[in-house]
């Protein structure tokens, strides 16, 4: 089996989306608590454990997809696009079951399992923002 590497400039995005969910994922968390103390939502176990998996499997989504980039760009273009379309399949179908497992196991809050994937997203856009405001100024 061939040896999977990731490139220096991929592990950089990783730790990129990784500091992003784990900042977004202590907000959420206090949120939640304030939220609790207003009676508004449930802040318990499950709200972290909720939280720990949607961040994990946040995260390994960008993993899977940086070794499908890795692997991607030494195939021909056919054969790149269809790893591309597999690879996308396969991680949605794995968040649709981390999703599901949030919603149907009692030990995990649906929100805060679910939540966490949309983190990489935001903080791509705070980034972009920023980049945005650095060129102009």
């Amino acid at each position: 089996m061939k040896h999977l590497h990731l490139s220096d400039e991929i592990k950089k995005e990783i730790s990129f989306i990784t500091a992003w969910v784990v900042i977004f994922s202590a907000v959420m968390q206090g949120i939640f608590l304030i939220l609790h103390f207003f009676g508004v939502a449930k802040w318990d176990y499950t709200a972290i454990l909720g939280n720990l998996l949607g961040a994990v499997f946040s995260v390994l989504n960008f993993v899977f997809l940086g070794f499908t980039v890795e692997t991607a760009v030494n195939k021909d273009e056919q054969k790149a696009q269809a790893s591309m379309r597999i690879s996308r399949l396969l991680r949605n179908l794995m968040i649709g079951a981390v999703v599901i497992v949030g919603i149907y196991a009692p030990i995990f809050n649906v929100w805060t399992t679910a939540l966490p994937f949309f983190f990489p997203k935001i903080g791509i856009l705070i980034r972009s923002k920023i980049k945005d405001k650095k060129n102009i100024g």
